[in-house]
Parts: C-alpha cells; sequence; structure tokens
C-alpha cells in the first residue's frame, strides 16, 4: 500500500482532498495531511509517516 502526504497551504484543499479522492481504489492511504509546506521536509523523514513520492 502507498502512503500518501497531502500537503497544501489551504486547510480546506487539503480536507477536501483527503475526502474526495478514492484513494482505496489505488491502494493508497493518507500518511499525513500538512497545512504549511515548511513542515513537509519534517513529514517525509519521519518514520512510519514517510511518504512513498512527494510532487
Amino acid at each position: 500500500m502507498y502512503k500518501v502526504v497531502i500537503i497544501d497551504d489551504e486547510p480546506i484543499i487539503v480536507e477536501g482532498l483527503s475526502r474526495l479522492l478514492p484513494l482505496e481504489q489505488y491502494h493508497c492511504r493518507i500518511a499525513a495531511t500538512v497545512h504549511d509546506r515548511s513542515v513537509e521536509s519534517r513529514i517525509s523523514g519521519h518514520g512510519d509517516q514517510h511518504p512513498d513520492r512527494l510532487s
């Protein structure tokens, strides 16, 4: 299963994507959500929450 981190500076966008994307259909799960891009580097290398791809 792939792990996904959703990052956007608008909390409503992060929430909407978290709810609307059919991640299970693509064998994915949300590992984390981030509202501040400066937090991305801390999330991307943190233990079990390490995502499979950042874009």
